[in-house]
């Protein structure tokens, strides 16, 4: 949460402040530069752990998201074999 406010309040220093260096077009490059920097984060944190071992693994069960307004609503049919818990 702390890094969220930090980047919220500095982003948008370092790119007017890189607008005023390079000229307004070069906010483009601004943000590209932060995606990539994101980019690389990303693969990073992907690569550098290992993998869950087999027999950790188990079956990916999507569950699919219902409103309390239709479970509640006497005229509509749910289905509970689809409702997990």
């Amino acid at each position: 949460m702390l890094l969220l406010g930090v980047g919220a309040a500095i982003g948008p220093l370092l790119g007017a402040l890189t607008m005023d260096w390079f000229g307004s077009r070069s906010v483009f490059l601004f943000i590209a530069g932060v995606l990539a920097l994101f980019l690389v984060f990303a693969l990073f944190c992907i690569y550098d752990g290992e993998a869950v071992p087999t027999e950790d693994r188990s079956r990916f069960e999507p569950v699919v998201p219902m409103p309390a307004t239709v479970i509640l609503d006497s005229r509509v049919e749910v289905d509970e074999s689809r409702m997990s818990v």
